[in-house]
């Protein structure tokens, strides 16, 4: 049986690595729905930015067009209205986000704000969130999910201590925390900290349905991993 999964982009956008994912998620019998900070109709804006040299350069210039064109509250409100669509469907999803994606996540399926309420009001067709280095929740560890959460940080965070948010986040009973050991981005091949051995390692396990439905079962996996 097909289940959904609600993808939320980092800033980057829909990029050719992503359309890659899509397609290993979708020859696993997963019906995907893609959210980015973008507009559908346009290109996505991190082609530009595929041939540079310098990716710390490059990565700075997506932020600023990032902020420019959508911004992380505009961002969450687009995810809020995907999650929306797929609980009118009333059948069970799950949900990955990744940087600024994944921080929209833990906004729009935390059960304490107190705006845009309406996806919130009922986030058990929800089997899974899994979060990777949403670096902005920073500002949120105060929320609590109404879903199984995985979060996974970077070894190091340049504005936060991680250990320290792990800990405040794994209050909340339905979410756990795994810090890998590379840095921000480390999943993103247009990122300075990409790293080939993280897509090697966790994506054959994000593929696999029956370990993204279950998060006990991916986050023994995760822990299991040999880096």
């Amino acid at each position: 049986m097909a289940i959904d999964l609600l993808i939320c982009s980092d800033i980057f956008g829909h990029t050719s690595q992503l359309s890659n994912f899509i397609e290993r998620f979708e020859a696993n019998g997963v019906n995907t729905h893609l959210v980015t900070p973008y507009h559908a109709d346009k290109d996505d804006t991190a082609i530009t930015f595929t041939g540079c040299s310098d990716l710390v350069a490059g990565e700075k210039a997506v932020y600023r067009t990032f902020v420019k064109q959508c911004g992380h509250d505009a961002y969450l409100e687009k995810v809020i209205l995907a999650l929306q669509t797929l609980l009118s469907q009333d059948s069970q999803f799950i949900v990955l986000g990744f940087s600024a994606g994944a921080s929209a996540c833990w906004r729009a399926l935390s059960k304490s704000q107190s705006s845009s309420t309406s996806a919130r009001r009922d986030t058990t067709h929800v089997k899974h969130f899994i979060g990777f280095y949403p670096s902005q929740i920073r500002h949120y560890l105060d929320l609590r999910m109404n879903c199984p959460s995985t979060i996974i940080f970077p070894d190091s965070e340049p504005h936060f201590d991680v250990d320290i948010a792990s800990k405040k986040l794994k209050m909340g009973h339905l979410t756990s925390c795994i810090k890998a050991p590379w840095q921000h981005g480390f999943f993103n091949s247009l990122s300075p900290n990409f790293e080939q051995d993280a897509i090697n390692l966790y994506l054959p396990l994000l593929t696999n349905i029956r370990l993204l439905s279950t998060p006990t079962l991916l986050r023994n996996e995760i822990s299991n991993l040999s880096y």
